[in-house]
């Protein structure tokens, strides 16, 4: 359901959309949320997944990339190599921009396999840290852009190619 409302609102005919602020958390809970089960198991679960939230996230340490360097990046790769079309075919993906630092990642990719459908998004997040050998948020989107383009070649993100590990 939300593809046909971001369709709508956003009105853009790229491969994937970019969120940030509320619309950003809100995606980022709509992606992540424990599945449904019995009453008592789903607010239990939810409980839980609340308290890893205030865990896992805090205020902003290091950078974090921007809206506009995502779609300048974008642009340039779908220019060039028709990246979006090629990696992003099943459906859109949504890079999903939080401000905030998380306690172990800079950014995650989430993968989901509906048989052979594959769809990433991107979980973005400002740097877990502002030290001098921190990367910088561009190349840890480059990196999480790799995950993407290595579950759409394998169908999953777990298996590693074995002409991948030769070379």
């Amino acid at each position: 359901m939300d593809y046909v409302f971001d369709s709508i609102i956003n009105n853009n005919n790229s491969q994937y959309f970019i969120y940030e602020g509320r619309d950003a958390v809100r995606k980022y809970i709509v992606l992540t949320i424990p599945k449904q089960d019995t009453p008592v198991k789903t607010l239990e679960s939810i409980k839980t997944y609340g308290n890893q939230i205030l865990l896992d996230f805090k205020k902003p340490v290091g950078k974090g990339i921007t809206k506009e360097k995502i779609a300048e990046i974008m642009h340039y790769l779908d220019e060039k190599f028709n990246f979006s079309k090629k990696v992003f075919a099943n459906r859109k993906s949504m890079f999903i921009l939080l401000n905030y630092s998380h306690r172990e990642h800079n950014s995650e990719c989430l993968v989901m396999n509906y048989g052979t459908e594959i769809i990433q998004h991107f979980f973005l997040y400002s740097m877990k840290s502002d030290s001098k050998d921190t990367p910088a948020p561009e190349a840890v989107f480059f990196h999480e852009l790799g995950h993407a383009l290595h579950a759409r070649y394998t169908g999953n993100i777990k298996f590693v190619p074995e002409e991948i590990i030769l070379f």
